[in-house]
């Protein structure tokens, strides 16, 4: 079958540091190899003297959270992009915004999740318990997490989870005592214990990979002190903290390999659920009981570890454009690495 031959018009958005993580400029390069014009938009300026567009790529979640706080820039700019969107609905957006922003509000978040594990619960998938804090009475927030039955060590969380480092703030409370340190409002979840592993699934369209990750370690609930940190410390590649260091004594359950038709049947739902095509998921195995908890989803995130990522975009694109000869959709579980019967550690 012929491919269409038609040029194809991106526009796209993100930060100038995203710009930099990803090596953008390769990606335009790839696009213009592939006959394809891309264009960064000015977002203060209308999009239609910009356009036409075929497909419009974006990292807008910095905008967003700000517009959510009141911003009248980001305002305008999220309502000028919306706008323009709903003037021409047979462009294609990557990611849609409307979908994106089920993402940024934990608690909403969570919900979504929890009512997905829900509907299948023999497949061993789970959301801890978790809690919205909004008491500055700390007698409040005792009958809240009893309530929704958490359990000590809780975490607890920015209720906002995109558009600022300061949704990646969190910390780790042992008992009642500890709540005087909780940053209210927030979102406050059951530690599981999980042998300091993360997998991360990593989606970009039909293509899944799985990454493991360093984790927290095991902790147990007493009257210890507060323990705050900053997710990026303890689960980026290479990341090195006194949480994810192990000792043989806390290895009380033994070690336990994923089983990478969960993670992919996970991965299927979370992005069915949501309607994204670019995305992470944080997964932990419980090590009691083997479940699978899924503690976080991230909206385009840093796909460090995926190995062509910006090739596997393009092929995206190509797919939401009908540009294949099969269009129908192929769900590869390709791990990092020799894409056998590994998972790529970091």
């Amino acid at each position: 079958m012929a491919l269409d031959t038609k040029v194809c018009r991106i526009g796209y958005w993100m930060s100038e540091k995203k710009i930099r993580k990803l090596d953008f400029e390769e990606f335009e390069e790839l696009c213009r190899n592939a006959g394809m014009e891309i264009l960064k938009l000015d977002l203060d300026q209308s999009l239609d003297d910009q356009g036409p567009f075929d497909v419009i790529l974006h990292k807008l979640t910095d905008q967003i959270a700000r517009s959510e706080e009141g911003c009248q820039v980001a305002q305008k700019q999220i309502e000028r992009f919306q706008e323009y969107v709903a003037r021409n609905p047979r462009t294609v957006v990557v990611d849609p915004i409307e979908n994106v922003m089920r993402l940024f509000d934990r608690h909403q978040q969570y919900g979504h999740v929890q009512r997905l594990c829900l509907e299948d619960k023999q497949a061993n998938f789970f959301m801890p318990a978790f809690v919205e804090l909004h008491a500055i009475d700390i007698e409040t927030n005792k009958r809240s997490i009893a309530m929704f039955g958490l359990h000590y060590p809780i975490v607890c969380k920015p209720m906002v989870s995109h558009g600022s480092s300061q949704c990646h703030e969190m910390s780790i409370i042992f008992g009642e005592s500890g709540l005087k340190d909780a940053d209210i409002p927030c979102l406050a979840q059951t530690f599981v214990n999980h042998n300091a592993r993360l997998y991360k699934i990593f989606i970009v369209g039909s293509k899944y990979y799985i990454v493991e990750r360093p984790s927290i370690t095991n902790l147990h609930a007493g009257d210890y002190p507060t323990i705050f940190f900053n997710s990026n410390d303890v689960s980026k590649p290479n990341a090195s903290s006194f949480l994810t260091q192990v000792r043989d004594s806390d290895l009380v359950y033994p070690l336990i390999s994923p089983d990478l038709g969960k993670l992919r049947t996970l991965a299927e739902k979370i992005q069915d659920r949501f309607g994204l095509d670019l995305l992470g998921i944080d997964v932990i195995i419980e090590n009691r009981t083997g479940c699978y908890a899924i503690i976080d989803i991230n909206t385009f995130p840093g796909f460090e570890d995926v190995p062509d990522f910006l090739r596997d975009l393009l092929d995206l694109i190509r797919q939401k454009l009908g540009r294949v000869v099969n269009g129908n959709k192929t769900v590869i579980c390709s791990l990092i690495g020799d894409c056998r019967d590994e998972i790529k550690r970091h």
